[in-house]
């Protein structure tokens, strides 16, 4: 014999609710019938409706990979913690007390680009200044002269405060050229001109204005 029963007459199970918990559904193809499952199955069909295959909510937990094409998908209002990203962060915020990167970090701090713990070294050749030159050091150990020729805004557009240093180590000198256009002030010389860095010399030279340089050490003349 069959009970009839109604749904308001069911024990309210309340906030136990598990993936396994048996709900009762009614299957409307053809004459409707009401049939079982069980909540998990039912959230699946909700998520993948949504937009996606999912597993389990609860499993959210779970330390897995994000598959490539979801990726983009992820967004966060909160923390995160004890995260691991492998690839590029493009935009947002980062705050760590001690946080590790490897490979290439590129931005603004203060509205300045981020720069170099160190002076990187650039081994000197007859070449004119490029933007990969900021922040690094020219070293010659060659015997003849070479030439660093420091080039018009409009052509190579520097940061102003853009600093670039020169080091010789060699009986040759490095001669620092600016093109027409380009201002190079010697420091405490109120007259402009190209200078020579000279054996065993050292010097920096620094963009103050659009077109405008200095330039100043131990052995430039």
């Amino acid at each position: 014999m069959t009970t009839t029963i109604k749904i308001t007459e069911l024990t309210n199970i309340g906030a136990n609710l598990a993936s396994s918990t048996v709900i009762p559904v009614v299957n409307m193809a053809g004459t409707p019938t009401t049939e079982k499952t069980v909540l998990g199955n039912i959230a699946n069909v909700v998520l993948a409706g949504a937009g996606g295959n999912y597993v389990y909510a609860a499993k959210a937990t779970t330390a897995n990979t994000v598959l490539t094409n979801a990726q983009p998908n992820i967004t966060s209002v909160g923390t995160l913690t004890s995260l691991t990203v492998t690839g590029n962060i493009s935009s947002g915020n980062i705050s760590t007390t001690n946080g590790v990167f490897t490979g290439n970090i590129s931005g603004n701090t203060n509205g300045f680009e981020i720069g170099y713990l160190n002076i990187p070294q650039v081994a000197a050749s007859n070449a004119t200044l490029a933007l990969t030159n900021a922040g690094k050091h020219f070293y010659s150990t060659t015997v003849g002269d070479l030439t660093l020729t420091v080039p018009l805004n409009a052509s190579v557009a520097f940061a102003t405060g853009t600093e670039i240093s020169i080091v010789v180590q060699a009986a040759g000198n490095i001669l620092v050229n600016a093109v027409s256009g380009v201002t190079l002030y010697m420091g405490g010389n109120a007259t402009s001109g190209n200078r020579v860095v000279s054996t065993y010399g050292i010097a920096t030279i620094i963009k103050v204005a659009s077109d405008t340089w200095f330039i100043n050490g131990t052995g430039v003349s």
